[in-house]
């Protein structure tokens, strides 16, 4: 017997939307396997679904995934359920919280999200104490706003106090926390010892985020969960127990105050304690100053592993400020006409041989329109590098333009289709989505500096987000290697810098 959620769905046209493969008229076959009790049928249409509504790579969501919240709720909430429950809803949530897609998608996902609030209510306020529930009552707590929390500051208070699951008062606190912190009172006395250890470490990373009043025991409860990580079960919990109270502190005196608590404990506290601040001086200039003088300290620290950490910290750190200067000294010789010789750089300074190259004769144009073309309806690497050989042709390739443009919507290494579309037409729409695209998800490079000389430098608000980076606290590269973070952070900050002085000289 048909399942009732994917008849519903059925009257949908789901052939005028679109996900990631293309048009959506498989979302509802997909949502009656997904009912299935069967892990074995279950599971590979949860794969299947979640890549074709969202991409994880770039945080995006298509058309069809607004219309898909609506349905995926139901199965949740459905009697019975679903075997992929959890998988759903965090599919759900992963959707609600992207910021890429086409705007009348994103516009889409808002609007759906907001219609299915009471679904949301009813599966986050179910008594089993489920991950699922958990994910729920997140996001339904992120999604009530300044104007109305009313509406779950009553119901998450009652969970906080009744509830018998540690789990489920833990994530009512996280979200109370958000909602109204007030002046932090409250959440101080969940820190109290007769609480268990989930509601504890869900009160210290709230007083941490919230920038609320820091009480020693918050400190002592952050040293006992690093220290020792069995107190409780993370996979249980709708945040990072022992990493994210640290992090929250950013900015903050206490942070070091915890830093040495950490490092006193000695073992997995102090080795967590040297990895957290080494993290925060890649994510953060303004930690850089502030916690060398800690991580000389840590140096001679009895433990091998906390040594290695500082002595690594200490050296890219060093290392950081030095390949800034060498690097703004190379940019800064770089004149106008150096820039428009240099090769085509789509995916940074280095370039990098392409993983396909056209077997066919470049004097068989023909042919080589043809091998192109199917390459471009390949594997996404393939077709990067597709489209890097029909910009080398130029104007032959125009018979590719329109999956081009279709490469180019996808959002996912956009800038290779981008760049092959003004090379052969001309066309500067797709490269200036492209470039913003690129700038959000990669340190500024020589790509950056040609896009924005093919836009004839008016692209104000690509030049907007490149300032907030290069002035912002925040790191530019978005996941630096260990060893190199800080290094790569200057090295990509300077290329801005110049990359802005560049622009400056031609408004």
């Amino acid at each position: 017997m048909p399942h009732p959620v994917a008849e519903a769905a059925r009257r949908i046209d789901w052939s005028c939307l679109r996900h990631a493969r293309g048009t959506a008229e498989d979302v509802p076959d997909l949502l009656e396997r997904l009912a299935s009790p069967s892990d074995a049928v279950a599971d590979p249409a949860y794969e299947a679904i979640a890549a074709a509504l969202y991409d994880p790579d770039e945080g995006a969501v298509y058309p069809a995934s607004a219309e898909a919240v609506f349905f995926l709720l139901e199965l949740v909430a459905s009697p019975g359920g679903s075997v992929v429950a959890d998988e759903l809803m965090e599919l759900v949530e992963r959707i609600a919280k992207a910021g890429k897609g086409a705007p009348e998608a994103l516009a889409g996902v808002r609007v759906a999200v907001a219609l299915c609030r009471e679904r949301l209510y009813d599966i986050s306020m179910r008594e089993f104490g489920a991950w699922y529930s958990d994910h729920a009552r997140v996001l339904y707590g992120d999604l009530a706003g300044p104007e109305d929390p009313a509406a779950v500051v009553g119901p998450l208070t009652g969970r906080l106090r009744d509830h018998p699951l540690p789990e489920v008062r833990a994530a009512a606190l996280v979200a109370l926390g958000r909602l109204a912190p007030g002046d932090g009172a409250w959440v101080a006395a969940e820190l109290a010892g007769d609480r268990p250890w989930p509601v504890r470490a869900a009160a210290v990373r709230t007083l941490a985020h919230a920038g609320l009043p820091w009480p020693k025991e918050a400190t002592r409860i952050v040293v006992d969960l690093c220290g020792d990580p069995g107190l409780l079960d993370p996979d249980r919990l709708p945040f990072d127990p022992f990493d994210d109270p640290v992090r929250g502190l950013d900015g903050r005196d206490e942070q070091r105050v915890v830093l040495d608590a950490m490092l006193a404990r000695g073992g997995r506290a102090a080795r967590a304690a040297a990895r957290l601040a080494y993290e925060a001086c890649c994510e953060l200039r303004s930690a850089r100053a502030r916690l060398e003088p800690w991580f000389e300290s840590a140096a001679d620290h009895p433990d091998e592993e906390v040594r290695a950490t500082a002595v690594t910290a200490l050296a890219d750190l060093a290392e950081g400020g030095r390949q800034a200067r060498i690097v703004a000294a190379e940019l800064a010789a770089l004149d106008e006409g150096v820039v428009r010789a240099l090769p085509e750089h789509t995916c940074g300074a280095g370039g990098g041989d392409p993983p396909w190259r056209p077997g066919a004769d470049e004097h068989d144009p023909p042919a080589l329109l043809r091998e192109i073309g199917w390459a471009l309806r390949s594997g996404h690497r393939v077709r990067a590098a597709a489209a890097r050989a029909a910009g080398d042709l130029g104007p032959a390739a125009v018979a590719l333009t329109e999956e081009l443009r279709g490469f180019a919507r996808e959002g996912r290494l956009a800038l290779h289709p981008a760049t092959a579309l003004y090379r052969i037409t001309g066309e500067t729409e797709a490269l200036r989505a492209a470039t913003a695209v690129h700038l959000h998800w990669c340190p500024a490079d020589l790509w950056l500096l040609q896009a924005l000389e093919r836009l004839d430098w008016r692209a104000e608000a690509i030049l907007d987000r490149a300032r907030e980076q290069y002035e912002g606290d925040r790191s530019v590269v978005r996941r630096p290697s260990w060893g190199t973070g800080v290094r790569e952070d200057e090295r990509a900050r300077a290329v801005l810098g110049q990359v802005l002085a560049r622009a400056a000289r031609h408004r």
